[in-house]
């Protein structure tokens, strides 16, 4: 592993206003703000670029179309692997996650370099309930598809990911999903890749005036097509996934 280089990659749709509070949180970290502008209208453009002048570290990437959180990493991935960054932190624009803990993470992937460092999250009264409910559904089925039922969530967009790996996928162009159903989907490649993960907490909020691009309905249905296909995955992986899930319990009875 070279040396630690890390960044931190914003997929940006109709947060500009909070992504400025981010940015601002951000800014002392002293690492490349990889701002991804996922096909926003003009208002929003305006915002993100008012938010990236408040650091000098923050570079935005644009797509004329949006295409979803999946295909806005993508983009960031790539700026990434030119910049020659060995892991990147994914951030959420909307401000909902607990910023203070972006140090506490980067400082795991620096001891866990081979790792991807995920994040459960630590919820407050905002929280919808139906939320938590999808959360656990799609955890479980995380679980299934993946022979391992260590993660504790699957859903949480506050991760550091291992840039060797990403590059691996985005070359062998794994169909990981573009929109929501992107955070499982991406999680399941890494797992199915025999990546390890250390899992710390992150607190949560839900502002009762914040922006959602979470569509219930449509959002689920994309989601439950995603571990659909996750279940098909599994079968062809299904000797390594069990060769690797007994090896796990071998190790937890011997420790």
């Amino acid at each position: 592993m070279s040396q630690f280089s890390p960044g931190i990659i914003i997929p940006t749709y109709n947060h500009g206003g909070p992504l400025k509070d981010v940015i601002r949180e951000l800014s002392s970290l002293n690492i490349p703000l990889i701002i991804v502008d996922d096909g926003n209208c003009e208002k929003q453009k305006t915002l993100i670029k008012q938010a990236a002048s408040l650091s000098p570290n923050a570079i935005i990437i644009t797509r004329t179309k949006n295409g979803g959180k999946g295909s806005a990493m993508s983009d960031g991935v790539r700026y990434a692997q030119i910049l020659s960054l060995t892991h990147v932190l994914q951030v959420d624009a909307d401000g909902q996650h607990d910023l203070s803990q972006v140090k506490v993470f980067l400082d795991a992937a620096q001891k866990n370099p081979d790792k991807l460092i995920n994040s459960y999250p630590s919820y407050d009264d905002s929280a919808p309930a139906i939320r938590k409910n999808s959360r656990w559904f799609a955890t479980k089925w995380v679980h299934w598809v993946t022979l391992d039922s260590e993660s504790k969530d699957v859903l949480c967009g506050f991760r550091v990911y291992p840039m060797e790996t990403y590059i691996q996928l985005l070359d062998q162009h794994a169909c990981i999903d573009s929109r929501m159903g992107y955070d499982a989907d991406i999680l399941i490649h890494y797992l199915w890749k025999g990546i390890q993960q250390v899992q710390l907490p992150v607190s949560v909020t839900y502002p009762k005036d914040g922006v959602s691009n979470f569509h219930l309905v449509r959002d689920n249905m994309r989601i439950s097509l995603v571990f659909a296909r996750a279940t098909f995955g599994m079968l062809f992986r299904l000797p390594v996934l069990i060769a690797r899930s007994v090896k796990r319990k071998h190790a937890k009875a011997a420790a």
